[in-house]
């Protein structure tokens, strides 16, 4: 699956502050890797993520799906996303990042009329220039 142009982190959501603080390893002193997939859910079901609202919710959705996809969970990838359901009239950086890990999501399980709504959905909300959902656009249509 491609990413938009922002990536997202498990520790680092696009809006700069954190939405949680990844601990430190007793036994190393270091924090673990931000890009292991496991651990993005660990912190996604962490006590932290479930007080999240709003758009930090979504960074957070975007970075679960994302995690579940790396590990080839494609399903439960569409689930996070689509709970609750993506409002299409929604616009700005956060809900174009959310339409497009959808689009792409269902793209990659073969639904491609689906994803091409979709990825039309974050091009419009996409008010910044943070996706190439325009791109995605020409390239499905």
């Amino acid at each position: 699956m491609r990413a938009p142009r922002e990536p997202a982190r498990a520790g680092s959501p696009p809006s700069g502050k954190p939405w949680v603080s990844p601990p430190t390893s007793v036994a190393t002193g270091r924090r673990p890797s931000r890009s292991c997939p496991e651990r993005a859910l660990e912190l996604a079901r962490g006590p932290e993520a479930a007080k999240l609202t709003g758009n930090e919710a979504d960074e957070l959705r975007i970075v679960t799906a994302g995690a579940r996809a790396d590990l080839g969970q494609l399903e439960q990838a569409l689930t996070v996303l689509s709970t609750p359901q993506p409002d299409p009239t929604r616009t700005g950086t956060i809900a174009a990042r959310l339409f497009y890990a959808y689009a792409d999501t269902l793209l990659a399980l073969d639904r491609g009329d689906e994803a091409l709504q979709w990825f039309l959905h974050a091009a419009a909300a996409d008010i910044e220039g943070a996706t190439d959902a325009e791109d995605r656009v020409s390239e499905l249509g």
